[in-house]
C-alpha cells in the first residue's frame, strides 16, 4: 500500500510535536534510567514490554495500567524513584536529526507550534531551551497539564484548544505507539510517525498516517 503524500506546511493550521524521541534524542538515556530502576527493584521487564507500554507515556499511568510486580506500590512514588535514576545521567541529549531545522522552517512559515509531552515540566522546558527552540514554541502541554496521559487524546486536544485550531487541520509528529494513538484519537488530520524508538509496523498499527526516518525527511 502506497503511503499518502505528506502535506505542505501552508496547508496546516498548526504543527504539534512530541518531545522525547521526536525532537530530543533522549530515549537512550530514559531507557537506561528505567533499566537501572527495574534492576534496583529486582524486576525483569523485557525491552518489548518497555517499548510497547512505557515509552511515550507518563510513568505513573504505565504503572497504573500495566500489570506487573509494581501492582501494590504507589505509582507516583515509583515514578519519583525512576526520576532519581534519570538524574544520575550527566550527558544532555541532542536533537533528533532534522528536528531543529524543521521547527524553524515551520515557524518561518507562520505556522504555530505546540509540544505535547508526557514529561514533567522541568525536563520539558530545559530540553527546549537546550535545543534553542523554546522561543518559537507557542504552547507546551506537559505531563502535569492533563488528568490522563497518552495514549489518551487529552494532551493533543488541549494543545489544539490553546492554539485555537481544529484537530482536523493540524499535523502531529510522534515516535511512540502510545503517542501516535493519542494523536489519532484526537482526530489529528496528519499523524506522522518518526522511526527513532518504534518500528514502522507498530506506528502504523497505532494509527500513523505517515512514517518517516527522521524529521529531516519532512523537509526533503
Amino acid at each position: 500500500m502506497t503511503q499518502p503524500e505528506l502535506p505542505a506546511l501552508d496547508t496546516v493550521d498548526a504543527a504539534l510535536f512530541d518531545l522525547d524521541g521526536t525532537l530530543v534524542d533522549s530515549e537512550p538515556m530514559h531507557r537506561a534510567a528505567w533499566q537501572s530502576f527495574f534492576a534496583s527493584r529486582g524486576w525483569e521487564v523485557s525491552q518489548e514490554t518497555y517499548t510497547a507500554h512505557f515509552v511515550g507515556r507518563r510513568g505513573s499511568d504505565a504503572f497504573r495500567g500495566i500489570d506487573g510486580p509494581w501492582r501494590d506500590d504507589d505509582p507516583e512514588e515509583l515514578l519519583a524513584e525512576v526520576l532519581t535514576h534519570l538524574a544520575t545521567g550527566s550527558t544532555q541529549p541532542g536533537a533528533v536529526p532534522g528536528a531543529v531545522e524543521l521547527l524553524r522552517r515551520v515557524h518561518d512559515a507562520g505556522v504555530p507550534i505546540a509540544v505535547v509531552t508526557s514529561a514533567v515540566p522541568p525536563w520539558a522546558y530545559d530540553a527546549l531551551e537546550h535545543l534553542g527552540i523554546a522561543g518559537i514554541v507557542s504552547v507546551v502541554v506537559n505531563g502535569e497539564d492533563v488528568a490522563v496521559g497518552k495514549p489518551d487524546p487529552a494532551g493533543y486536544l488541549q494543545a489544539c484548544a490553546r492554539l485555537d485550531v481544529q484537530p482536523d487541520h493540524v499535523i502531529a509528529f510522534e515516535d511512540s505507539a502510545s503517542g501516535i494513538a493519542a494523536a489519532a484519537a484526537a482526530g489529528i488530520a496528519h499523524v506522522v510517525g518518526v522511526l527513532t524508538t518504534s518500528t514502522a509496523d507498530a506506528l502504523r498499527a497505532a494509527g500513523a498516517h505517515h512514517v518517516i526516518e527522521d524529521l529531516g525527511a519532512f523537509t526533503r
